[in-house]
């Protein structure tokens, strides 16, 4: 474990799984795109063996994360962590059933596309800016990177 990154709660965390030990991945694994490197993130499986390699999902495509995959949200809010999402999204939008509130997540602030405009919350002509699950449209005018950190 890092001791660069302290944290009183992370040796909890590893506590709390399973089998009562934990993997510590010591390398970072990504891939060349933004949507399987996220999924593989949050479900802690390779995109490739959860379907999820070969594209990034933008706007209106209608794929996500499969439904049957867990995400660390998941098991995080049944082990009693609050837990929430800010930011991009990026693993799926077309259903409510693939949005960051229904995956495991108590709270998100933040846009479910691959991109959007930073300034407008805009992606063409529709609003990708949400509280929950609730568009938020009286913030306009402020680059999201202020308003997330």
């Amino acid at each position: 474990m890092s001791t660069r990154i302290p944290s009183r709660h992370w040796p909890a965390l590893l506590t709390q799984t399973d089998a009562g030990t934990a993997v510590y991945a010591g390398r970072y694994y990504v891939v060349q795109l933004c949507s399987p490197t996220r999924t593989s993130l949050l479900s802690g499986r390779y995109p490739y063996t959860i379907g999820m390699n070969g594209e990034v999902i933008v706007d209106g495509h209608p794929s996500c994360m499969p439904l049957s995959v867990s995400t660390i949200a998941d098991r995080l809010s049944d082990a009693g962590w609050a837990t929430s999402a800010y930011g991009k999204w990026d693993a799926g939008m077309t259903s409510w059933g693939c949005t960051p509130t229904c995956r495991g997540f108590g709270h998100f602030y933040g846009f479910y596309n691959a991109f959007n405009d930073y300034f407008t919350h805009h992606v063409g002509v529709g609003l990708d800016f949400r509280d929950d699950l609730v568009p938020v449209i009286n913030e306009t005018g402020a680059s999201d990177p202020l308003r997330l950190t």
